[in-house]
């Protein structure tokens, strides 16, 4: 018992000594003057601001106005091309399509037409035949951000929207004035040049209203200029192939107009289109305006005006005689005739009948001559009814006018005509009186959307 007690004892000791040091300590720091306090700056490493990505059931990818500064974009087009998700579709420089110019998307493959393009969340306007829009004709510098939702939105869109939505947010609230001159210069061809010029203005402190003006001009690109797509397919000679139907004896001419017994081809690859030249201008407008406490109007004007020079869906060489070629009657006394090839010829009558298979070089590739006039007018209604319930309602009306014409072919059934007059034996031969443009027409789409 002695032994336990001491222990106790000892063990209190220790306690109360432990305690007459903590207070003699808190005492002496009491005594010393209080330190001089820091003033640090809160450093925020994160964020919880609200995102469409975080609420919604489908996935959304967006990109916001900072990251669109970041790449310079003069048009939609340079920020697509960037993009995974906006990759698909045609772009402005593609020859063979007859998008003509314009910018397109294309979420997952499934098509232009199941992409659907949304301006503030209202539709854009297709172009032509198209359920596509040119998204080229919506002002990039003006945008806020850019929503791309890549699932489940046919269920509320419809089935144009089976592959996805992207809807470019513009920034409504601008103030000020800026403008903008970018060129873009390259080697051998497809230079650009570009300007634009926008504007904003508070309407009081009841609303705004933004202007946008753009103007771009690309120069062309042939195939020549680059080593990679100089060499193509060849196609018939710019010399000419004849056979002489009676005794089936063949000759032709080279492209220096030399004589030979074996056959020639031409490859016009070096003078086809790359890049297609392009003419554009862009004028818009968007505003919106309290009327009174909960309801704003709003709405929007866009104008868009493209010219190109592309290719034709058959292709770019110049006209030709065609695969079989044409029969025609060569007259004895014909000019053009020199010793060699009139050895060849079997003349009934004063005239021989030969198959010429013969390209028309000398006119040039064939193109198409394209413009498209776009515009589209909105207005709208839009308000609160409690924190949780909102309305919107708005009418829209858009027209797209294209024409498209085809140059530099020709009708083969006038070749016939001037085989006695024009030179067809070997290059240089005037053909002009063979060419023909031939007018497509013009191409009308309106849309009116109410909702």
């Amino acid at each position: 018992m002695r032994r336990k007690t001491s222990k106790i004892l000892y063990g209190s000791c220790a306690f109360l000594g432990l305690v007459a040091a903590t207070v003699s300590t808190g005492a002496i720091a009491q005594d010393a003057p209080p330190a001089a306090e820091e003033d640090d700056g809160i450093v925020v490493t994160g964020t919880r601001i609200k995102s469409a990505g975080l609420s919604s059931t489908s996935p959304i990818s967006t990109l916001d106005g900072e990251q669109i500064q970041l790449q310079r974009a003069v048009t939609i087009e340079d920020i697509s091309v960037k993009i995974p998700q906006l990759a698909g579709g045609v772009n402005s420089t593609s020859v063979g399509s007859d998008a003509f110019g314009a910018q397109t998307l294309d979420l997952r493959n499934l098509g232009q037409n199941r992409t659907l393009v949304l301006i503030n969340g209202t539709r854009a306007l297709p172009f032509s035949f198209r359920n596509a829009v040119d998204v080229n004709s919506i002002p990039a510098p003006l945008l806020k951000r850019v929503d791309v939702l890549t699932g489940g939105a046919a269920a509320v869109y419809g089935a144009d929207a089976v592959a996805g939505v992207v809807n470019f947010i513009i920034n409504d609230d601008f103030e000020g004035l800026q403008a903008n001159i970018n060129y873009r210069a390259v080697a051998g061809g497809a230079s650009q040049k570009s300007a634009h010029l926008m504007g904003g203005m508070k309407l009081g402190d009841r609303g705004s209203i933004v202007g946008y003006v753009e103007y771009t001009d690309r120069d062309a690109l042939l195939a020549g200029k680059r080593s990679f797509a100089r060499n193509g397919a060849a196609t018939l000679p710019i010399g000419g192939n004849f056979t002489d139907v009676a005794s089936g004896r063949t000759f032709s001419y080279d492209a220096n107009g030399a004589f030979t017994l074996t056959p020639q081809t031409t490859d016009y690859t070096p003078l086809f289109l790359l890049a297609q030249p392009l003419r554009r201008i862009n004028a818009d407008a968007f505003f919106k305006y309290e009327l009174f406490e909960g309801v704003e109007t709003y709405g929007r004007v866009m104008y868009s005006t493209v010219k190109t020079q592309g290719g034709t869906r058959s292709g770019q060489n110049p006209p030709t005689t065609g695969t079989a070629g044409v029969n025609v009657q060569i007259s004895q006394t014909n000019p053009f005739l020199d010793p060699q090839a009139r050895a060849q010829l079997t003349f009934v009558n004063g005239f021989a009948n030969v198959n010429v298979r013969r390209s028309l070089g000398e006119l040039g590739p064939t193109f198409a001559e394209n413009k498209r006039d776009n515009i589209q007018a909105q207005i709208g209604f839009r308000g609160e009814i409690t924190p949780a319930i909102s309305w919107d309602a708005y009418y829209q009306y858009g027209r797209s006018k294209e024409s498209i014409t085809v140059k530099g072919d020709g009708l083969k059934a006038s070749f016939a005509g001037l085989v006695n007059t024009t030179d067809i034996f070997g290059p240089g031969g005037d053909f002009t009186s063979v060419l023909q443009d031939f007018d497509f027409g013009d191409r009308k789409r309106t849309q009116q959307v109410a909702s």
